[in-house]
């Protein structure tokens, strides 16, 4: 019986050094991969975060629009001054009787119901005649609230309206949304 000699043929294998190389580019190439994967669930993170917001903050001013469309004079209810269609409570004032944080009327599709919008504890309220509840959900920080009144008396020929001003923040993010709308009472001041 013989016994073959085997040889080893060089150049088939790997050495150490090109085993090392290899694993360190694989590893350099997942470490980028799991990067650009992170940074793309944080943006999308920050974009959903931004478009609930801005789904919130769209229905809270679809909510006062539709109620201060259908604002009604007050005739002596007591509400608001008499002759008015929409009043800045004192409490809200923060640049005279047409500037503030909280808005008062007679929610005329409400029962005719005296209401206040206004801005508390960083959200937006609603009072509607006998309890409180808030507007925006306890993500959102509304970080600044202002309506603006003009030609809410009836001495004056000026259309009712009100201008909404509203900054807000997500908690979870960053950024910033302002929104801005008028509203103009659907029934001409008489």
């Amino acid at each position: 019986m013989q016994i073959s000699n085997c040889k080893l043929k060089k150049g088939k294998g790997f050495t150490l050094v090109e085993l090392l190389v290899g694993i360190g580019i694989f590893a350099i190439l997942i470490g980028a991969i799991v990067g650009v994967l992170i940074s793309g669930i944080e943006i999308q993170r920050r974009l959903l975060a931004q478009q609930e917001m801005l789904n919130q903050l769209s229905y809270v001013i679809e909510y006062i629009s539709r109620a201060l469309r259908m604002a009604k004079k007050d005739e002596g209810s007591g509400c608001i001054t008499s002759g008015y269609n929409y009043e800045i409570p004192a409490i809200y004032q923060t640049g005279g009787p047409n500037l503030g944080e909280g808005l008062r009327f007679i929610n005329h599709i409400d029962g005719d119901k005296c209401q206040t919008f206004y801005l508390e504890s960083a959200a937006l309220k609603f009072n509607d005649g006998t309890n409180s509840f808030p507007l925006t959900s306890p993500k959102i920080e509304v970080q600044d609230l202002k309506f603006q009144l003009s030609g809410q008396d009836s001495g004056d020929t000026l259309q009712p309206r009100v201008i909404i001003f509203i900054k807000a923040k997500h908690t979870g993010i960053s950024s910033v949304i302002n929104l801005q709308t008028s509203i103009s009472q659907r029934n001409p001041d008489e």
